[in-house]
């Protein structure tokens, strides 16, 4: 297995297909007097993304205005690079990491409010493709989110057979949208990230790709913050995400970004 690791500027030319941000920006909702969560996000649609006129919208961010708003909060965002949002949340930059982040295996590193939403793992390969299963994926070349729960299923819970032919090529990058983008260029012969993530992009041109019925995983995602965050913050944010669930409104707002069971294409009017 030979493991190739990208950086946003070595796909220039492919990721031009999808926008990635490579410094960290602001985008806040203002209510006077009202007490601010900070939330810290990647750009990653369905999740959190800017649209055609110009404005920061997606699924994570839709949750997360309505939850604040019940709570009387205001909801201000801070778009970090995928890599640097322990450092981001350490540091007391961002009060909370919310960025269609998975529980499964990270339960000890924060303190979670959630699951608010269960996505499946998926992988993405060209229509025509001779890939119908992970074992196909045996010599091939494989794209990634580095640092993702795609990865680590490779590297540690149960694609290492994959891995394990020397023709397997392993390709990791700054972000699920470069992954795609190399992808989409032929480059690989499948990538790998959360299914919401990849239909959305697939979706662009869906006769030319095809979704593995098989699932590397289902991920848990949460709202991750410090361990010695304020426990009474995190107590009324898991008391609200819980009364979204129950009363319906998570699974609307999932529905209108096509979401349903965790499977996801891109909203025709997006």
């Amino acid at each position: 297995m030979k493991k190739f690791v990208f950086s946003a500027a070595v796909l220039a030319t492919a990721a031009l297909l999808f926008t990635s941000c490579a410094s960290a920006v602001s985008d806040t909702a203002d209510t006077a007097d009202a007490p601010v969560l900070r939330i810290g996000t990647a750009l990653d649609a369905p999740y959190y993304y800017m649209d055609d006129n110009g404005q920061y919208t997606g699924l994570d961010k839709a949750i997360a205005d309505e939850a604040c708003r019940r709570l009387g909060w205001t909801s201000a965002y801070t778009v970090f690079t995928w890599g640097s949002q322990r450092e981001l949340l350490e540091s007391g930059a961002v009060d909370c990491i919310w960025d269609s982040y998975a529980m499964n295996g990270r339960e000890d590193l924060y303190q979670w409010v959630g699951p608010y939403l269960e996505v499946p793992e998926q992988i993405v390969v060209a229509a025509d493709s001779d890939i119908y299963t992970i074992d196909d994926l045996c010599g091939k070349t494989i794209a990634v989110r580095i640092e993702s729960k795609g990865e680590d299923y490779f590297l540690k819970e149960g694609g290492t057979a994959v891995l394990s032919d020397p023709k397997t090529k392993f390709c990791t990058f700054d972000s699920t949208s470069d992954a795609f983008a190399y992808f989409g260029k032929g480059y690989a012969d499948a990538a790998v990230g959360h299914g919401p993530s990849l239909q959305t992009m697939a979706a662009q041109h869906p006769e030319l790709y095809r979704f593995l019925e098989e699932s590397p995983m289902e991920l848990e995602l949460g709202v991750a913050f410090a361990k010695d965050h304020d426990a009474a913050q995190t107590e009324a944010l898991r008391q609200t995400l819980a009364e979204m669930k129950a009363d319906g409104t998570i699974d609307a707002i999932a529905a209108a970004y096509r979401i349903q069971g965790g499977k996801a294409g891109a909203s025709d009017d997006r």
